[in-house]
């Protein structure tokens, strides 16, 4: 039995010196994701066909497509027998090769952030991009770029450059492609800067906060507004200067250029002061009590002025008369606790201490010129069992 395969191999080897159907492909080594192939037959008057299995004959009319890597088999026969032939190995098809990846962005108009979109022609295996020079990494979807997130990468017109390839499924790599952003907003203010931590003031009402919340904003854009919110950000508001704002408030401050919305933010709560006196020493209760220092690992500290805590003081009080009342520990170390009265400069206008295991209930006059109460020891000790001075109450003295 002669087989086709067979008949074709004993027919070319029986026709070589008669003149052959040439057979041609476009784009000749390059990957593509499907090859035309025409054929051109030398004559006319007789049948033309191919195959690409050698099994089934197809009549040649014009140029046809194969989207694999093939054999491609012509022939010209008469009154059913061949006259001649030839065949072609079709290489660089690849159906999941892509020939165009398009980069997309969601808007023209300049912006602070930009949704990033990578669409292939076909599937490829992977398709891969990067942010200016940065690495490229696995693109799985539509991402976005922020002004903020690329503030280092853009060029020196301001732009930034995203770039792309695909990877076949037999391993074929695209060419790079690329897409410049030029509507990225390059203008980008510094974060907010929140001062929220708050002393303690002795007023002649009681103690109240020494200061508002205030917030330090970059004015280098003439297009940027400021806003602040205490409410987690569902209501915003203007920053017009210090606020004030409750203990345990979170402040939430952001910079907003216009039009573009490019947004910068931060975050603080509203906290008492590491150096603060707290309110066990002005709630009114003999019986609680500030303890002055309880050990080297709680505060993280190597220095005795990391201990001190401070009470600020209205100048409407100066000259008048604040009780203490204060217990100083007793041991080996001779521990000193002060209660000083310090102006704007931190000089002590006035200083009374206290030792040796001592509970002392004073009345102390206010110096004029008092701008905040120091409590400290002249010798904190490092362990963490150690409990020093503590501090009852401070209460202005009507």
């Amino acid at each position: 039995i002669i087989t086709d395969s067979k008949l074709y191999e004993i027919v070319s080897k029986y026709t070589e010196n008669i003149e052959k159907p040439v057979i041609s492909v476009n784009e000749k080594g390059t990957w593509k994701e499907e090859k035309t192939v025409t054929i051109t037959y030398p004559e006319d008057e007789y049948k033309h066909e191919y195959s690409l299995d050698l099994e089934t004959w197809i009549e040649y009319s014009e140029p046809f497509v194969v989207n694999e890597q093939t054999t491609v088999f012509a022939r010209e026969t008469k009154n059913n027998k061949v006259i001649s032939s030839s065949s072609y190995e079709v290489y660089y098809v690849d159906k999941t090769f892509p020939t165009s990846l398009e980069i997309k962005t969601s808007t023209e108009e300049i912006t602070g952030s930009i949704d990033i979109e990578i669409l292939a022609n076909t599937t490829p295996q992977k398709i891969e991009y990067k942010i200016a020079n940065g690495n490229y990494q696995t693109y799985n979807g539509k991402f976005t770029i922020t002004s903020s997130d690329v503030k280092n990468s853009f060029d020196k017109d301001g732009y930034i450059t995203i770039y792309a390839k695909a990877t076949s499924v037999l391993g074929v790599v695209t060419k790079e492609y690329s897409k410049v952003i030029t509507n990225l907003d390059k203008d980008i203010p510094a974060n907010p800067t929140i001062d929220a931590e708050v002393y303690p003031k002795l007023s002649a009402t009681g103690v109240i906060p020494q200061s508002d919340v205030s917030i330090k904003y970059d004015n280098t854009y003439s297009n940027t507004k400021h806003y602040y919110s205490v409410d987690n950000g569902t209501t915003w508001i203007e920053y017009t200067g210090p606020f004030y704002a409750v203990e345990g408030t979170k402040i939430i401050a952001k910079s907003v250029n216009e039009p573009s919305g490019l947004t910068v933010s931060s975050e603080a709560k509203r906290e008492l002061a590491k150096h603060a006196i707290t309110s066990e020493a002005y709630d009114g209760d003999d019986e609680t009590y500030m303890v002055y220092h309880t050990g080297y690992n709680n505060l993280n500290c190597y220095d005795n002025t990391t201990y001190n805590k401070y009470l600020y003081v209205d100048n409407a009080l100066w000259n008048r008369y604040v009780r203490v009342k204060w217990f100083s520990w007793k041991n080996s170390f001779s521990r000193i606790t002060y209660i000083e009265f310090l102006d704007e400069n931190d000089n002590v206008l006035a200083s009374h201490e206290n030792s040796n295991g001592n509970t002392l209930d004073e009345n102390y006059l206010i110096p004029e010129n008092t701008v905040r109460i120091r409590y400290r020891e002249n010798n904190p000790s490092d362990s963490n069992w150690s409990i020093n001075g503590k501090l009852y109450e401070i209460q202005l003295v009507n």
